[in-house]
């Protein structure tokens, strides 16, 4: 089962801590005046609030709150740049720490700008550049460094690939379906980044008396008492040390208090001997493997640390002056390996937004924040950012208006620099979200049509399903569309190109290219195997005119080596989905007349994910989870395609091609690649923006009550300021289940909040011009 484990490669570039790569004062010196230049340039367009962050002491603890559209990357190069050219501090010291990869190339690339656009090429390769990246980048790299661990991680698919092994294999279960699998792996992640390893760490911390506390930490504000106890982290002492940090025999969750157990089995839908048994398995597995997880990146490095201050020196000495971006969505962890690094001098900017707050739910705690004076050693320098650059100023006002709702936030309102503008805002209510969606992509259409770039519009959803529905409506308007939702979109064309060779092959059931293309479009086959698959089933077919593709790629008889594993998994799609939809069009006669809902429900029934628990591939299941969504993504288009007399009395297989053509137009954008609508979620859109903004099926969206309705509130107030020029709010009375019934819908309170604060901006306007 260890062999089993697969291994991705994380970031190729090392981290720059050695010193020779540190960036000679020579170098600076022979560009000092054009480099200086260029930073007084830079530096004068800063506006007031953003200069006033440059003027606090590089030495001393930083509190920014940077509104939205305020310029925190701005802020965060000019930093970096100031300390490098103006205060002369080495650019190695330096390290940014953002929450993206994204957000990490655009400083990386910005600070490279600067230097390449002055120094000669050959000096700007000589050049080391401060330390951007992620923090569990930032995690990883220092383990690397001080560890020496294997270049590797875990890859999430397969640690939980692995959990589920350990199902089977050490818990005995019979079956267990993939839902069972994903929750349990949550469940062990919580375990790290709700910080109850201090509980785990009994043998290890013994100093959890005091630090005991931050596992039951809901209001940061009311233990200000206990708070000094993550200045003394790194000086905690211990009454165990392990071997080394790769110990496969490590203890770490053999110390599981009943508590825990208790909670967290709960969670994971087991016992708590089923889950201690699960835990310990899959970190003894990993460990031995050499292999760790996201988790491991943040985790490791504090004890690692604390259990060696030579090494925590010498690393203090290396990294001394941090900024940390979007410092809203840390969790204490990721704030405590920080901390820890960054020692009693504290030379840290934070920079954040707690009204944007969007990852409480991965365990990020915005309080941290928010009250930040109450942890830092020594005294802190706050600072705002309240220019708001990117919107309109009826947009700004209206953002504002929502600040202002926040119970437990404390909000600073945004000043408008941009003028007002017509047509800025509008709001639109639907019978159903079917009609809502449908009339959003022809009205983007229509836009398009007249000259408006399709790059410049955003959908904004709050669900992953509406997301789905939103494809729907973009392929059957044939409009081009990138999706933002872990850059995988529901109707992958690897599907539907499977589904399309599929039914060629219906009709014509001795189609052998048709087969071939059919996998090509599955992942986990090779070349050399496809074409022997090809060769075998041609060899047969001209030994009898009765035998089909069906028959020959079925029966393990006709090659030569069934027992191995790609031809296994051959078999496993021909007998969970392949068969079946041929069974189904030999009971039902097609006649390929008229395609409708009913039989491509019926084939997403065969390929539904659901029940497929005692499945033995893995693999598999991911891959029909993948064809199921694409072909409910695709009854939608057809639907909507069908609409059309023409379109619907065209043969099965004219459809088909029809419904791929849109699909081609609408996710090939070979004349322009970046002229595409984007679809994404209220967090992926997190620091991006665009000119327009829908936001859609707003009635979907069912708050709760105390922290998690302002948890809401942070996400509807994120999605409303993403819009540069105009904003559209979009809702409906019934939405579309996952069953495919519409359902009653709640009202939205936030956008009734809204609309309340755009009255009275038309009020106000009225009587302005008046």
């Amino acid at each position: 089962m260890e062999d089993g484990i697969k291994e991705i490669s994380l970031l190729d570039d090392d981290f720059g801590l050695e010193s020779s790569t540190i960036l000679g004062i020579s170098l600076l010196d022979a560009y000092s005046e054009p480099l200086q230049k260029a930073l007084n340039l830079f530096l004068d367009s800063l506006d007031e609030w953003q200069s006033n962050i440059l003027l606090f002491d590089n030495e001393s603890p930083v509190k920014c709150t940077a509104n939205a559209g305020s310029g925190k990357t701005r802020i965060l190069v000019a930093r970096a740049l100031k300390m490098i050219v103006q205060d002369r501090i080495s650019a190695s010291e330096i390290v940014l720490i953002t929450f993206t990869n994204k957000a990490a190339r655009e400083i990386r690339e910005r600070v490279e700008k600067f230097f390449s656009d002055i120094m000669t090429p050959e000096d700007f390769q000589k050049l080391t550049l401060p330390n951007v990246s992620t923090i569990h980048s930032f995690g990883f790299r220092l383990l690397l460094r001080d560890i020496a661990l294997r270049r590797s991680i875990l890859s999430e698919y397969s640690s939980q690939k692995l959990l589920r092994s350990i199902f089977l294999e050490y818990l005995e279960f019979e079956r267990v379906e993939m839902k069972d699998v994903v929750r349990a792996h949550k469940v062990i992640q919580a375990l790290y980044a709700n910080n109850e390893m201090h509980h785990i760490c009994t043998p290890i911390l013994s100093n959890t008396g005091e630090l005991s506390f931050i596992a039951d930490w809901s209001d940061i504000s009311q233990r200000a008492d206990l708070l000094p106890a993550w200045r003394n982290l790194e000086k905690s002492s211990f009454t165990y040390l392990m071997r080394n940090i790769e110990d496969p025999n490590w203890q770490i969750v053999f110390h599981l208090n009943e508590s825990i157990l208790e909670h967290y089995s709960a969670e994971a839908g087991l016992t708590p001997k089923e889950f201690q048994r699960l835990v310990r398995e899959f970190f003894r597995i990993k460990y031995t493997a050499g292999t760790f997880d996201f988790a491991d990146m943040l985790y490791f490095p504090v004890l690692y640390f604390s259990q060696h201050p030579e090494k925590l020196v010498t690393t203090r000495a290396m990294l001394k002056y941090f900024s940390v971006d979007e410092a809203q969505d840390i969790d204490i962890i990721q704030y405590a390996l920080v901390q820890l690094i960054a020692g009693d001098a504290s030379r840290v900017l934070y920079v954040g937004d707690t009204k944007q707050t969007l990852f409480r739910w991965r365990n990020a705690v915005p309080e941290i924040l928010e009250n930040l004076e109450k942890l830092t050693p020594v005294p802190l320098l706050e600072g705002n950012l309240l220019a708001n650059y990117r919107s309109t100023k009826q947009l700004v006002i209206l953002s504002n208006h929502i600040a202002s709702s926040f119970q437990f936030i404390r909000a600073e309102p945004s000043e408008p620099i941009r003028e007002l503008a017509s047509k800025t805002f509008s709001h639109m209510g639907f019978e159903d979200s079917y009609s809502e969606i449908r009339h959003v992509a022809k009205e983007i259409r229509a836009a398009g049509a007249n000259g408006t770039p399709y790059k410049d519009v955003a959908i904004i959803a709050r669900t992953n399903k509406s997301l789905s529905d939103l494809e729907a409506a973009m392929i059957s308007e044939r409009i081009p569309y990138i999706l933002k939702y872990d850059n995988r979109s529901a109707v992958r064309q690897s599907t539907f190109r499977f589904l399309y060779c599929l039914y060629s092959i219906l009709l014509n059931p001795r189609d052998v290219v048709a087969f071939s293309e059919m996998l090509w479009s599955i992942k986990g086959f090779g070349g050399k195997f496809i074409e022997s698959v090809q060769r075998e089933i041609l060899y047969k077919l001209s030994d009898s005119k009765t035998f089909t593709v069906f028959e020959i790629s079925s029966s393990p008889d006709v090659f030569d080596s069934p027992r191995s594993k790609q031809y296994q998994t051959l078999y496993a799609w021909m007998d969970r989905v392949i068969l079946p939809i041929v069974k189904l069009y030999r009971e039902n006669d097609f006649t390929f007349q008229g395609m409708n809902y009913e039989i491509m429900a019926k084939v997403r029934e065969q390929c539904s994910f659901e029940g497929d628990a005692d499945y033995k591939s893995f693999h598999l299941q991911f891959e029909l989870q993948q064809l199921w969504k694409s072909i409910q993504t695709l009854e939608n288009v057809y639907i909507v395609m069908a609409e059309d007399t023409e379109f619907y009395y065209k043969s099965n297989l004219e459809q088909f091609e029809e419904l791929y053509q849109a699909l081609l137009l609408s996710q090939d954008t070979s004349d322009d690649k970046e002229n595409a609508v984007t679809l994404s979620t209220i967090h992926a859109a997190k620091g991006r923006e665009w000119n327009t903004v829908y936001g859609v099926q707003l009635n979907r969206l069912v708050p709760f009550g105390g922290e998690e309705f302002e948890d809401e509130r942070c996400a509807f107030y994120v999605m409303c300021t993403r819009a540069k020029d105009r904003l559209v709010l979009t809702g409906s009375r019934r939405a579309l289940t996952y069953a495919g019934q519409l359902r009653a819908t709640f009202p939205n309170p936030f956008l009734d909040e809204y609309l309340v604060g755009v009255e009275k901006l038309r009020a106000d306007l009225i009587s302005n011009s008046a």
